[in-house]
């Protein structure tokens, strides 16, 4: 199985203010951002820290300039995305059950008649026991 690297859920609400925001940012402006979009009010020390593993798992880069350190955008929020969309499907295609059904069904995405057949599916065999 192929290596993924994922963020933890704080290094999640960080990444998501800075692709929202789609420019560097310096860390004052990063808890800013966390805090009104999230709601949550994190010391700088914390954040940092988070910023720290960010920064050691490729998605950002720190650059200084005007004696401020700002963090730059390595890993886009699509990328991302795919990436993770990848692991999941990956992931599904381990259990028996999921494995035969996305081998049957190739990679086209699955229609919401398709879904409600697997609801009915599901229904009856817990109606069954």
């Amino acid at each position: 199985m192929k290596k993924y690297i994922c963020l933890s859920g704080p290094e999640t609400l960080i990444m998501k203010c800075i692709w929202d925001a789609n420019k560097k940012m310096s860390i004052d402006e990063i808890q800013e951002a966390v805090y009104h979009k999230f709601q949550k009010k994190w010391k700088i020390r914390a954040i940092s820290s988070y910023l720290k593993k960010i920064i050691k798992k490729g998605f950002i880069k720190p650059l200084e300039e005007n004696s401020v350190i700002l963090y730059d955008i390595l890993v886009s929020e699509a990328e991302y995305s795919r990436q993770q969309s990848q692991r999941y499907a990956e992931f599904l295609k381990t259990d028996p059950f999921l494995k035969s059904l996305y081998a049957s069904h190739g990679k086209k995405p699955i229609t919401e008649e398709e879904i409600e057949k697997l609801h009915k599916m599901i229904d009856g065999l817990e109606n069954n026991e």
